[in-house]
């Protein structure tokens, strides 16, 4: 089941850690849900790569554990790995205050026989 998303628009910051070494890399939301959130991120990262997440929820900072599920180019979508029940209640909260993002169908066309 996919969880609702709604349009976020904010900085965000993570690190990734890649041979033992600390990378800090930044982005710029796209949207939210309460199960993860996409992102353009200054870096390309790979499918299956976990990072620490820092996102800006109203005045607050939430630091969320996330794995990269969908990849093109810098454009990820991750999932939260884990939360507190605190973060969990501030991003469902936030969520309430979005306007949802709009699920897009793709339409194939058969070419017609005549």
């Amino acid at each position: 089941m996919r969880l609702a998303r709604y349009s976020f628009d904010s900085r965000m910051t993570l690190t990734v850690y890649r041979s033992g070494q600390k990378h800090e890399l930044w982005g710029r939301t796209a949207d939210i849900g309460e199960g993860g959130v996409a992102a353009t991120i200054s870096d390309a990262l790979e499918i299956g790569e976990v990072a620490s997440l820092r996102l800006s929820l109203g005045q607050k900072i939430v630091t969320v554990r996330a794995v990269v599920r969908f990849q093109r180019g810098h454009f990820c979508g991750f999932q939260f790995l884990t939360m507190t029940e605190e973060q969990r209640k501030l991003i469902a909260s936030d969520c309430e205050q979005l306007r949802p993002t709009p699920i897009v169908k793709t339409i194939t066309f058969k070419p017609s026989d005549g």
